[in-house]
């Protein structure tokens, strides 16, 4: 059985969508789990109608939490042997979940497969997303090919999970970006994972989304707490030379943005020992634009204090 979970919150324009293409799925043996965070508009009358219709339906009411706090809810009671995320107001194709599957079956120690993800759909921006499909196998490929070569993800919901994967883990409350801190977490525990070209996710752009919505010191913020914790795993592997001076690279211009734009002093959001684990040599050898090698290289030669006064003025 695959346990699909479904955070709801003031989402009633597009719920019903959302329902239906997730009923409509030609793998029957699910249980779709609707968990509404505190809606303030009729998203619960609607979930509540929807499990009268289909036994397979679980409807849990909470108060307004978050998602993360919704999808962990989720994820407590799930009773599936793998584990599916689609947001409220998103669809999916009728034959994601079969012939996805499928691909457990064929290799039972694959623990995760990615499918296809449809961005922005809807609007005149709308792409497909599809990865170079195949098997990932081991940590040190997983983030290489994730942070170094960006076939994998950053999102939850173009995924389906063997359920032992979330054993330990549950996503981080009060995150903005708790998808890619979940993303982060997973790849350190799992050894297989597979990234298909069947089915699709929809992913509809919506002006309140996390992507779209105007950035903020918090966004910041969080976007520096993942690549922290990226960062620190990717030190402990010697061989990820390249995803180490990418983020190195990213955690510095996330510094500098938010010294420019919120007034917070750039050298309190960077790691410490950040300028002596810099390596000019990896620095020279990586994939980075000149700009962003140059930053790297002045960073080390003139150390934090005097790089901050020229750059983040």
């Amino acid at each position: 059985m695959v346990s699909i979970i479904v955070p709801v919150y003031n989402t009633a324009a597009y719920l019903k969508e959302c329902i239906h293409s997730i009923r409509s799925q030609s793998y029957a043996d699910l249980e779709i789990i609707l968990v509404d965070d505190g809606s303030t508009d009729h998203s619960l009358s609607i979930c509540l109608e929807a499990a009268k219709q289909d036994e397979r339906i679980i409807v849990l009411d909470k108060e307004n939490g978050g998602q993360a706090s919704a999808r962990n809810l989720g994820l407590d009671i799930a009773k599936g042997d793998y584990i599916a995320f689609v947001d409220s107001d998103d669809t999916i194709s009728p034959d994601l979940i079969a012939e996805n599957i499928k691909l457990f079956e064929q290799d039972p120690m694959i623990e995760v497969v990615q499918f296809p993800i449809y961005r922005n759909y809807g609007l005149p921006t709308a792409f497909k997303d599809i990865a170079r499909t195949g098997l990932i196998e081991g940590l040190e490929e997983l983030y290489r090919q994730w942070i170094e070569k960006d076939r994998i993800s950053w999102i939850v919901c173009n995924k389906i999970f063997k359920k032992e994967v979330f054993a330990g883990l549950r996503f981080k409350e009060g995150m903005v970006y708790e998808d890619n801190d979940m993303v982060t977490e997973v790849l350190s525990v799992i050894q297989k994972l597979y990234i298909s070209d069947a089915g699709m996710y929809y992913y509809h752009s919506r002006d309140n989304s996390t992507t779209t919505s105007a950035h903020t010191l918090k966004k910041e913020q969080d976007t520096q707490k993942v690549s922290f914790n990226i960062y620190q795993k990717l030190l402990l592997h010697p061989l990820l030379k390249q995803g180490r001076v990418i983020m190195e690279s990213r955690i510095l211009n996330v510094a500098l943005s938010i010294q420019k734009n919120y007034g917070e002093q750039a050298i309190g959001y960077l790691p410490s020992g950040f300028r002596q684990r810099i390596n000019l040599k990896d620095v020279q050898a990586s994939h980075l634009p000149a700009k962003e090698k140059i930053k790297l290289y002045l960073l080390k030669i003139l150390g934090v204090p005097s790089f901050i006064k020229i750059f983040a003025r």
